[in-house]
């Protein structure tokens, strides 16, 4: 399975950190480290119930380096990874996108961990062909 773009968004709520936040996704994304990551971030505005403001954080990775960032990050979670190879095929769409959420505390935390729901950082990972191989390269 070849990784052909990789995409992890997440919502900031007016009650939380948004630097905080930010800086979670971007660890999700292997650039934690790199100052000029967060310029490379879609930031949207929305409307939450009763009119509150909710912030859409959206970073895209698509060039093999960027890939290779992401995946090394999420290997450092070998039990996140073991989970998903495991539930590949219940994970894996039609359209060969893997889907999966962390939990965004953990993630603010430095920790990875999957989220069946909730407050979560959504993640999609598109391959190029279904079949034999790894999840994570």
């Amino acid at each position: 399975m070849r990784a052909v773009r990789a995409v992890a968004r997440v919502f900031v709520y007016g009650t939380e950190d948004e630097e905080r936040v930010v800086r979670a996704l971007l660890d999700v994304l292997g650039r934690a480290n790199d100052p000029q990551a967060r310029g490379r971030l879609t930031r949207s505005k929305i409307k939450g119930h009763f009119g509150a403001e909710i912030l859409l954080y959206e970073g895209v990775a698509k060039s093999p380096k960027d890939l290779r960032r992401v995946f090394e990050r999420l290997r450092l979670a070998p039990e996140l990874v073991a989970t998903l190879a495991e539930e590949l095929q219940s994970r894996l769409d039609d359209d060969n996108v893997l889907h999966f959420r962390l939990d965004k505390q953990e993630a603010v935390d430095g920790r990875l961990a999957l989220r069946t729901g909730g407050d979560s950082i959504q993640v999609q990972v598109k391959y190029a062909t279904q079949g034999a191989g790894t999840p994570f390269p």
